[in-house]
């Protein structure tokens, strides 16, 4: 039996990390997508995600997006698609990204993302042109319905290594402790009763 293959957005952060995990015992062939859309921690993120590639020997792609700063209104449904034709390409079954309950953005929203797979789902051809039968692409956001904490859990569960992921907005040497990000990383940790193997610059939540 030919085993899925799944694109992953990984950006070097718990979730997408987890992801990986989550999809390897699904006895998945997995592929790793990295996309610099010039964010500000974009070195840190890049040192992260290629450590968790090398931990998983999976192959990882690097991609260069244009968009504005900031996450504005369709920037992430823009990333998805980008990463849905590279699926495509690359004969993928499946584009995965980490969204979680947690995620605040309106794109990230349950109800939004079920209607983009339907959407996604709606504009694949029935047929290849050459009449043969061909696999349908889907988008799936395993996480969706879990907190940051359970995800934390059961990656924790599955051997996911949390000290390779990287979380803060900042391209610090070591995650600042401070920012949101940061804060939901300690937080995350926390409420799974799991031990943070982070170094901050300052340890306590604030």
């Amino acid at each position: 039996m030919r085993h899925k293959r799944s694109l992953i957005l990984a950006s070097g952060g718990l979730k997408s990390t987890f992801l990986i995990g989550y999809c390897l015992r699904e006895d998945e062939e997995v592929l790793l997508l990295f996309i610099d859309h010039d964010q500000a921690n974009l070195q840190r993120e890049l040192e992260a995600v290629s450590a968790v590639a090398k931990h998983y020997d999976c192959e990882l792609r690097i991609d260069k997006v244009i968009t504005p700063h900031g996450w504005p209104d369709f920037k992430l449904t823009y990333l998805w698609f980008h990463a849905l034709m590279l699926a495509q390409q690359l004969e993928c079954h499946f584009v995965c990204d980490g969204i979680s309950r947690d995620d605040k953005r309106r794109e990230a929203q349950l109800d939004y993302f079920d209607t983009l797979r339907l959407l996604v789902d709606k504009i694949q051809p029935e047929f290849s042109p050459s009449m043969h039968w061909i696999e349908r692409l889907e988008i799936m956001a395993p996480a969706i319905v879990l907190t940051e904490g359970k995800v934390i859990r059961l990656g924790t569960d599955l051997g996911v290594p949390w000290e390779l992921t990287w979380s803060c907005e900042r391209g610090t040497k070591i995650h600042c402790g401070r920012c949101s990000h940061c804060q939901r990383r300690k937080w995350g940790f926390q409420r799974a009763k799991v031990e943070d193997p982070t170094t901050y610059r300052m340890r306590g939540l604030l």
